[in-house]
């Protein structure tokens, strides 16, 4: 399997580089054109879009917070509910998802850090996405019992649905060494409910 973070690395090189281009472009062309410029002289940046994964999760997270059941199915419906809106491909967008599981995989403290708690790091690792960029960052910098806390006990049994991660699964095991430890997939069994916010 190929290394997540030479592929993350490579991208990072190309961005830096295009991003490169086009700031010397526009600092040799600023004084002629004045383009960019607001009308408090101040230059424009466009935010870079939010990726529809990750826009997913943050609603997901909102719907989830209020709930009064905080199962893992009440979780993933939460997911699925709002993939509807913004995610055209399933495949994809758990493809993605399981990318940043790879990050923290690819983390040998992370992975042994699970192993001495006696967790399953694949398990812990798809709950940390659910918590998004900024905690998964947090995880990786501080480790999971400084970040989680006794949260962590929350997130031992598997998050996502096995009708399209399963293949994903057991490549991160293998990508990992990780042992699995045998966990059903919340999609199995009976349905979640949820309740919506209003105007969601």
């Amino acid at each position: 399997m190929k290394n997540f973070n030479e592929i993350a690395e490579n991208n990072s090189a190309q961005t830096a580089q295009t991003s490169a281009n086009v700031v010397a472009n526009a600092n040799g062309n600023e004084n002629v054109k004045g383009k960019g410029k607001g009308k408090d002289g101040n230059d424009k940046t466009k935010r870079k879009p939010i990726d529809p994964m990750w826009r997913v999760l943050a609603k997901a997270r909102k719907t989830f917070d209020v709930q009064l059941e905080k199962t893992n199915k009440v979780k993933l419906k939460c997911i699925e509910n709002f993939m509807g809106g913004q995610v055209q491909d399933t495949d994809k967008f758990w493809g993605d998802y399981f990318e940043q599981v790879a990050k923290l995989l690819d983390s040998r403290r992370y992975v042994v850090e699970c192993t001495k708690l006696g967790y399953d790091a694949v398990n812990i690792a798809e709950h940390i996405v659910f918590l998004g960029s900024t905690e998964l960052n947090k995880v990786l910098k501080n480790g999971v019992v400084n970040t989680l806390k006794n949260d962590v006990r929350l997130y031992v049994d598997r998050l996502t649905p096995s009708e399209y991660t399963d293949k994903l699964r057991k490549t991160m095991y293998e990508f990992s060494g990780v042992q699995e430890k045998v966990t059903t997939s919340p999609s199995e069994g009976a349905t979640a409910k949820f309740e919506t916010k209003e105007g969601e």
